[in-house]
């Protein structure tokens, strides 16, 4: 599967050292959300904060499926059957 993209690699940032971070600013309400969810539900062993519904890592499907389920509870009817975030 080498040359192939996989949902879970570790990638670093294009055209920079393998050590160079990016920060990328959430405002203040997203941290607090965050911060709310870590409190309530933990995180796994090994740092992860969302995983499936066996605890396991979440294959690109499950994240979709999620995706639409919440998408579909958070917009209208007529959002829904639109282009609007029907993409993660």
């Amino acid at each position: 599967m080498d040359g192939l993209w996989r949902a879970h690699d570790d990638w670093g940032l294009k055209n920079r050292p393998a050590e160079e971070v990016r920060i990328a600013p959430i405002p203040p309400q997203r941290v607090a959300i965050l911060r709310q969810h870590l409190d309530t539900f933990g995180t796994t062993e090994d740092g992860r904060r969302f995983t499936n519904e066996r605890g396991g890592v979440m294959e690109v499907s499950t994240y979709c499926r999620i995706w639409q389920e919440a998408r579909e509870l958070a917009h209208p009817r007529v959002a829904v059957v639109s282009p609007l975030a029907a993409r993660p």
